[in-house]
């Protein structure tokens, strides 16, 4: 039976209206979040319900309103990693790279772009959100209620790196917010007062479900399986309502975009290779694309096959790249004793982005000489001056 039958036979036993999958792996009790403080999710003017501190929400605007007891504020980290939400939930105390005053920073204008500061490898700030008396410039709106308040924030978009991206782009992304209240100080956090995690997953289900349908499936599939192992599974999957069916379309398209991210990273390391390969020729110099894809006209004496294919250089696979040189040789003397060509260069990287972020790709990849090549979460190519940015987070 081939998996369009299945699922096709999977949304037949399907019943009509939607149905909340129960998570099919268990987490590990979280810590008790803190009293001192609540936060709620709302859209179109509508509590959503939180669940086990995860919440879904549709790919448009929605609020953030968060109750405080006192003028002190919230510091609030938001990241598509986990890493300090998982440390949220298990009641460790944070590390210096989590929670720092050096790194958190403020709005000076009222909430005007709707957004979230995501936290990336290179840029770790943080929200500080508070109710000091006549300043409103953390939320859109602001109520004193006893020795505190209460504050709403609009969310429309994420401001990643250098660059607003809205809800719309980020498709099936879980994003982590972590709430922490106390006293911070360069070194890291001196007192604690409370904290609170949430998980937001954006028209999509938590990993917990897609991990138990994917499982499903493949148990579905399995023709090395009893027949009664397998039409177990069918109905487990079945089950599991839309719910299912979404967490299967999930996991097909976080598929993809691993396979987009490769494929880039593939071309990427196709042209450090071509590079090494005609610089080895070429007196230790490298040279621009065009002495790549046609070496004869820039090194005549060459008569062997080109040292790369225009496609690593195309947009393919949702991925956009672009070869930037690096400076040249500093006089013409040098060039000559090498034998090299007269368009040699000493440097360079080579980026690639997502042509559409959070629908080809969740990454920016960077490139250089030395072999390396690294990515930041976001659309934009982390390179500056001619050099992969410090950010950059190398590729396992």
């Amino acid at each position: 039976m081939s998996r369009v039958m299945i699922l096709a036979v999977v949304l037949a036993l399907i019943p009509a209206g939607p149905s909340w999958a129960q998570s099919a792996a268990k987490k590990a009790a979280p810590a008790p979040a803190s009293r001192s403080f609540k936060v709620e999710v709302e859209q179109e003017g509508k509590p959503l319900a939180i669940k086990d501190h995860e919440v879904i929400v549709r790919r448009e605007p929605f609020a953030l309103l968060l109750t405080l007891p006192d003028k002190t504020g919230v510091f609030v980290s938001v990241s598509f990693e986990p890493d300090i939400y998982e440390t949220a939930r298990s009641g460790k105390p944070f590390g210096k790279a989590e929670f720092r005053s050096a790194i958190a920073g403020a709005e000076g204008v009222a909430n005007k772009h709707h957004d979230l500061m995501a936290r990336t490898p290179g840029d770790d700030r943080l929200h500080f959100w508070d109710c000091s008396p006549g300043d409103d410039s953390r939320f859109d709106q602001l109520t004193a209620q006893g020795a505190g308040c209460r504050g709403r924030r609009t969310v429309d978009s994420l401001f990643i790196g250098d660059e607003s991206v809205a809800l719309a782009k980020l498709l099936r992304r879980p994003l982590h917010l972590v709430f922490f209240r106390g006293t911070l100080s360069g070194d890291g956090v001196v007192k604690e007062t409370g904290r609170d995690w949430l998980t937001l997953y954006l028209d999509t289900v938590p990993d917990s479900q897609k991990a138990a349908a994917k499982g499903h499936l493949e148990a579905l599939v399995d023709a090395s399986r009893p027949m009664d192992q397998r039409e177990a599974a069918l109905q487990s999957l079945a089950g599991m309502g839309r719910q299912g069916i979404q967490a299967l379309d999930a996991v097909t398209f976080e598929a993809g975009i691993r396979a987009r991210e490769a494929a880039a990273v593939a071309d990427l390391r196709a042209i450090l290779s071509a590079e090494a390969a005609y610089a080895a020729g070429n007196g230790g110099f490298f040279d621009g694309p065009p002495c790549l894809l046609e070496p004869q006209k820039c090194r005549p004496k060459y008569s062997g096959a080109p040292f790369l294919a225009m496609r690593a250089l195309e947009t393919t696979n949702g991925y956009k790249k672009l070869f930037l040189p690096g400076p040249v040789p500093p006089s013409s003397d040098e060039i000559k004793k090498a034998k090299a060509s007269s368009s040699s260069l000493k440097d360079y990287v080579v980026v690639a982005w997502p042509e559409t972020f959070g629908e080809t790709g969740y990454r920016a990849f960077c490139a250089d000489p030395s072999g390396k090549v690294c990515f930041v979460e976001g659309a934009s190519p982390p390179a500056k001056n001619g050099r992969c940015e410090t950010r950059c987070k190398p590729v396992e």
